[in-house]
């Protein structure tokens, strides 16, 4: 299953995560360790959606808090396999459009 397709609105990040840890040994040189191979993503997403697109947004969610599905990042058209992050969906509503910020962590 694929997230919605709706519109990411500026403002929509990427932040890429590791366990990367730096220290410096005793001659004072950087050393890096990490305890996993490979670097993840936390998306932070913006909409401004209609009423019934929000009811889509939240029907999905409601079926997929816990399940991994397909999220396609705008900015490169790169498809990741993603979870909702601890944020889950936060509504800001208008008028007639609704501001809404969806959190998302790369499984």
């Amino acid at each position: 299953m694929s997230y919605p397709s709706f519109a990411q609105m500026e403002g929509s990040t990427l932040r890429h995560l590791s366990d990367r840890v730096v220290t410096r040994d005793m001659g004072g040189a950087a050393r890096a360790s990490s305890y996993y191979d490979s670097v993840k993503r936390q998306f932070s997403i913006r909409h401004k959606l209609s009423t019934a697109d929000l009811a889509t947004l939240e029907t999905f969610y409601a079926s997929n808090q816990t399940a991994s599905f397909s999220f396609t990042w705008a900015l490169n058209g790169s498809t990741y396999t993603c979870i909702f992050g601890a944020g889950g969906i936060r509504v800001s509503p208008g008028a007639v459009y609704h501001d809404v910020t969806v959190d998302l962590e790369e499984a």
